[in-house]
């Protein structure tokens, strides 16, 4: 006579548990904790926007003299929760006399203190067609240790331009600015001030957009009383954890370089 398993029992007849599922279900919630390096990575991952805010240096927005500071920035989900905190390294010399164009190490921590992205930006000299060799450049590396890509200055006329390569140095995306960043822009444009500046990323197989930074307007008195500045990007769908860092980090080079500078310049030049 043949013997019955009790009913529960693995192994068992009717009523038994099937041995693959136990065996398929156990190691999966290890895997998700093990993927990622950090929390800040794990929701970088998860998030398909995320809200950059420069955190205003009142200390330096009332300084006669113009000292310049190392910049501080928050980075969010689309609900406001904290992913990164972001922190300039550079020398205090090259930040007074180099301004904008200074290089740094930006070390992005998450909720907990723990590094999960380094961004590295070399002193290069401004961007123009005589020294072409010099165009503005970031690398990343996420988590801190490993390279995770690179961003790169075109040569532009007219519309800012950079390209996103992944790891292996293969070009992945483009960054198109609006023609009204030119060097004209604060002399012709002034108009544009009053509204979100918008930076489009392009893939470079489709040369279709697939997502978009955008510089946020803070209102009249924040964009004039302080230089902290506000930015939005929309990852393109599908995209591995080291391009939405590069991503990032391409927004930080991009306020560097287009935004930097105080505001209230432009109203000093009509004076």
């Amino acid at each position: 006579m043949a013997e019955h398993g009790i009913p529960g029992q693995v192994g068992g007849g009717e009523g038994g548990v099937n041995p693959t599922e136990i065996v398929m279900e156990q190691p999966k919630s290890v895997t998700e904790t093990t993927k990622y390096s950090s929390v800040g990575l794990e929701e970088l991952a998860k998030t398909d926007r995320v809200l950059v805010q420069q955190l205003a240096e009142y200390a330096e927005a009332n300084c006669s003299c113009g000292y310049e500071g190392e910049n501080q920035f928050e980075v969010t989900d689309r609900f406001g929760h904290q992913i990164f905190f972001a922190e300039e390294d550079s020398a205090c010399c090259f930040r007074q006399c180099c301004e904008s164009l200074r290089g740094f190490e930006m070390k992005l921590s998450d909720r907990q203190g723990k590094p999960s992205v380094v961004i590295n930006r070399p002193l290069r000299c401004d961007n123009c067609c005589v020294c072409p060799c010099l165009t503005q450049e970031m690398t990343v590396e996420c988590p801190a240790g490993n390279a995770a890509g690179s961003v790169e200055q075109c040569i532009s006329l007219f519309t800012p331009t950079y390209i996103i390569k992944d790891r292996e140095g293969e070009d992945k995306f483009v960054i198109e600015g609006p023609t009204s960043m030119c060097s004209c822009f604060k002399s012709c444009c002034k108009c544009c001030r009053g509204r979100d500046v918008l930076f489009r990323i392009v893939d470079i197989v489709t040369e279709q957009q697939v997502g978009c930074i955008s510089k946020k307007w803070n209102g009249v008195l924040k964009e004039v009383l302080t230089t902290a500045d506000r930015f939005s990007i929309d990852f393109p769908p599908d995209i591995e954890v080291e391009l939405k860092a590069t991503l990032l980090a391409a927004t930080f080079l991009i306020d560097y370089l287009h935004f930097e500078a105080d505001p209230t310049d432009s109203d000093d030049e009509d004076d």
